[in-house]
């Protein structure tokens, strides 16, 4: 006889069933709350973005970025690093809406909600910087965000592809290399 659906271990619906069981006694539902939007989060380990535009730009101001592309590295680093050298964290992310891709909709959620306030942390350090002080409006400041976020993506593959080896500050030179050399090519 074949086990009931929602009554497996590999069902989102029991683990949902599990976490509620589970919350309702270590901590009360507004606490719970606090700390993540919905269950499916919870699972996903996805927090809300805390962060403010004024933090980053002042995090990247205390770096002492050279120029504006290198602040929106370091600011971007600043949010998603730790989670990106938490390789099993990643991996276990991946593997879950691998197996329950329903709850993709909800790391969609997320990423959009992230990329909403980061765009504003963009505008906000290139309307420090002569430079770009032209091109700070939101359409220049979601496109230098998505350069960023690929060439991030782009330099933590080949990072994870080389065993994980090396540090943060190595991460962000090899992003900030694979801008410089597709913007030389640009131009």
């Amino acid at each position: 006889m074949e086990a009931h659906p929602d009554r497996t271990s590999h069902s989102p619906v029991w683990i949902l069933r599990s976490c509620n069981h589970a919350f309702a006694h270590l901590c009360s539902g507004a606490t719970f709350f606090n700390y993540f939007d919905s269950k499916e989060d919870a699972i996903l380990g996805i927090r809300d973005f805390d962060v403010s535009a004024e933090e980053l730009a002042e995090h990247a101001r205390a770096v002492k970025s050279p120029d504006a592309v290198s602040a929106v590295v370091s600011a971007l680093f600043y949010v998603i690093g730790p989670s990106i050298t938490d390789t099993a964290a990643h991996q276990n992310r991946l593997e879950t809406i691998r197996r329950f891709p329903e709850l993709l909709s909800r790391q969609m959620v997320q990423m959009t909600k992230m990329t909403g306030q980061l765009t504003g942390t963009v505008q906000l350090i290139l309307s420090t910087d002569p430079r770009w002080r032209d091109a700070a409006d939101p359409a220049s400041a979601e496109v230098m965000l998505g350069l960023c976020f690929s060439a991030i993506r782009v330099a933590v593959r080949e990072w994870i592809g080389a065993g994980s080896i090396g540090s943060t500050q190595d991460l962000e030179e090899r992003t900030l290399a694979l801008i410089r050399q597709l913007t030389e090519r640009i131009a």
